[in-house]
């Protein structure tokens, strides 16, 4: 009986490594795809600057533009602290 309640401790052990290793590895791909997030949003800022300069566009897409970029900078770091 003590042996099958060991053999049942080692494999919720083995489960709960297996979960943590998952779980890290989410995140260290979460925090990776909102590196590359970040450089698109960059350049939508810059596209969208662009554009007013040359009078297509209103300034309110410029700051909505801004905004998803401080937007993205907050997500990526929720995700660097629960990587961390």
């Amino acid at each position: 009986l003590q042996g099958a309640a060991l053999r049942s401790a080692i494999r919720s052990v083995a489960a709960d490594i297996q979960r943590a290793y998952y779980g890290y590895a989410s995140t260290v791909r979460v925090v990776a795809i909102w590196d590359a997030t970040l450089v698109v949003l960059d350049e939508h800022v810059r596209v969208s600057e662009r554009l007013l300069a040359a009078g297509t566009v209103t300034p309110d897409v410029v700051l909505r533009a801004r905004a998803e970029r401080a937007s993205g900078e907050q997500s990526r770091a929720a995700a660097v602290r629960d990587r961390d």
